[in-house]
């Protein structure tokens, strides 16, 4: 009987697999097997100097450079671990190669690796391989803001060193700059500026681009911007010249009666209108309105700017056709001056004079005897009958066509003793 089971392999390995079996459920039991997922696990590349050196610029894409691992093992070791437990690299084997295969390891110390299975998601970095490629850009200043009331500014008024930057970096992001500014905030400065500016970039259609991965010959634009006082002034137009007999130049009129104008303290306490020479407006021969279009800016001296947005302004001068009419003056409204004294004075004519008026139809709507000043000078007549001038003006902007004369009678004023032929003293 001994020597059957000595000698009895098959019962020998059917001992020896049930031990295992039994080891097995002994270890399961205790220390059974998991799994777990590890996130986030940084993957540093390596041997970058292959595309350095060369003139290339990488960039990792698709998330690359992190990858998600799942590891199996005794649960009392992989509950425990985190994503500083392990090691990522990947290496870049040539400048031609897009992708570098990544390695990871555990570097978590008293365990037992290899009890451990360790698997990723993805196992290669994805590169964007790009030219480096340099080009130099104009530096342009924007202003953003307002300055404080009273207070102008503008891009002219700015000096900025450097005015030129050169950029470096993937050609395909060079390739996209159109413009490189530096703005400048003004809102209620009342004095001048010095500043420092991180330049910014834009795209041919105004959208900033990331500047993270470029390199600036400056880092900072120097930014001197003035900040003038501006003052308001009146425009002062002359015309020259006379309308056709028969019309007269009644007004003018502008879009711009005043503009705005900015400079030093002294260079404006010099100017109080902008003046424009008449020769611009001709009156000769007009019948009617007539617009003339006038730079006023380039009248406005250059030691101020111009500042009011328009520069142009239309001039309407306005010209209007004369008419007549005709009023009536009474005797009674007639000044007499100069009567010798002893003597009185009796009009021999009618009562009503007719006066003729010229003016344009407005003005003479609203005319009346009433606005006519009328006298006659007796100066040296004697007694007898005589035909005396009438000196006749207008109150009001109407002409007097035409000479008007009057037969007055002298006569011994017999209600006086005595006859002088001198006038008045006062007279």
């Amino acid at each position: 009987m001994k020597k059957k089971l000595l000698n009895n392999y098959g019962l020998k390995l059917l001992s020896i697999l049930c031990a295992i079996i039994l080891w097995i459920a002994i270890v399961n039991t205790n220390d059974p097997y998991d799994k777990v997922t590890i996130t986030r696990v940084p993957v540093t590349l390596l041997n970058t100097e292959v595309l350095t050196d060369s003139g290339y610029l990488y960039e990792i894409i698709d998330g690359t450079d992190y990858v998600t691992l799942t590891v199996k093992g005794p649960r009392s070791i992989v509950e425990n671990l985190k994503n500083t437990d392990f090691k990522a690299e990947a290496k870049i084997i040539s400048e031609f190669s897009e992708t570098a295969k990544i390695d990871v390891e555990c570097i978590k110390s008293n365990i037992d690796y290899d009890n451990l299975t360790i698997t990723m998601a993805k196992d290669e970095v994805k590169l964007d391989i790009q030219n480096r490629t340099s080009k130099t850009f104009d530096v342009i200043a924007v202003i953003d803001g307002t300055p404080a009331n009273g207070y102008y500014t503008d891009e002219t008024l700015v000096s900025i060193s450097p005015s030129t930057i050169k950029i470096s970096g993937p050609e395909n992001i060079i390739e996209q700059i159109d413009s490189v500014k530096v703005n400048i905030g003004v809102t209620g400065e009342n004095a001048n500026i010095t500043t420092n500016i991180t330049p910014t970039l834009y795209n041919a259609a105004g959208g900033r681009i990331n500047s993270s991965k470029l390199t600036f010959s400056k880092e900072q634009i120097t930014c001197k911007l003035d900040v003038i006082k501006q003052k308001t002034v009146d425009v002062n137009y002359a015309v020259t010249g006379n309308v056709e007999e028969g019309y007269r130049y009644t007004s003018i009129n502008t879009t711009l009666p005043k503009v705005v104008i900015a400079g030093t303290d002294s260079e404006l306490a010099k100017i109080n209108s902008i003046d424009i020479p008449a020769n611009l407006i001709e009156l000769t021969g007009l019948t009617g309105d007539k617009t003339y279009s006038i730079r006023v800016s380039q009248y406005v001296p250059n030691t101020v700017k111009y500042i009011t947005s328009d520069t142009y302004a239309s001039v309407t001068v306005t010209v209007e056709q004369l008419k007549s009419k005709s009023v009536n003056l009474l005797n009674s409204n007639i000044t007499v001056k100069n009567l010798a004294t002893g003597y009185k004075l009796e009009f021999a004519d009618n009562s009503i004079n007719l006066v003729s008026v010229k003016g344009i139809e407005a003005d003479l709507e609203k005319f009346t005897s009433d606005d006519l000043n009328a006298e006659i000078d007796l100066t040296g007549l004697k007694e007898g009958t005589h035909s005396v001038q009438i000196k006749i003006t207008s109150k009001k902007d109407v002409e007097i066509v035409g000479n008007y004369k009057v037969n007055v009678k002298v006569t011994q004023d017999m209600t006086k003793p005595e006859v002088s032929t001198v006038p008045d003293e006062d007279e």
